[in-house]
């Protein structure tokens, strides 16, 4: 977590928007769990994985779009059965959080690492959104 938080510091000290992307709620049979997380910029895939496919792919694509249109955060659900074309059977929910350039999000990643140190919460300094 502390290698996300530093990529997080990196792209906001080179004037890239990113989206930080977690796995928050999984239902029935799914590539992972609560709790996995991805940075996605606007070229793709900085770090992580929430589980890799279709899945993950979209919410890739899904952020690039986002960031080529102005950021926002939100939560996405997706539908992992075979019907959507998926082969896991559940579905999962995927929260967005867009952190934009400048100060604040190095601030936020910055505060995050102090609380990881001290094994404090950090997730409640993510801006939720929409």
């Amino acid at each position: 977590m502390k290698d996300l938080m530093k990529k997080i510091q990196a792209q906001a000290l080179n004037s890239q928007p990113c989206y930080l992307v977690a796995l928050i709620e999984s239902e029935g049979s799914t590539p992972r769990t609560s709790g996995a997380y991805m940075l996605v910029g606007e070229k793709g895939l900085l770090y992580g994985t929430i589980g890799g496919g279709g899945m993950e792919y979209a919410a890739q694509q899904l952020a690039q779009q986002r960031l080529q249109n102005g950021g926002g955060s939100f939560v996405k659900t997706f539908d992992l059965s075979p019907a959507a074309g998926m082969a896991c059977g559940g579905s999962c929910q995927v929260q967005f959080c867009y952190l934009p350039v400048g100060e604040e999000t190095g601030d936020l990643a910055e505060e995050a690492l102090s609380a990881m140190k001290q094994r404090a919460p950090w997730w409640f300094l993510l801006p939720l959104g929409e």
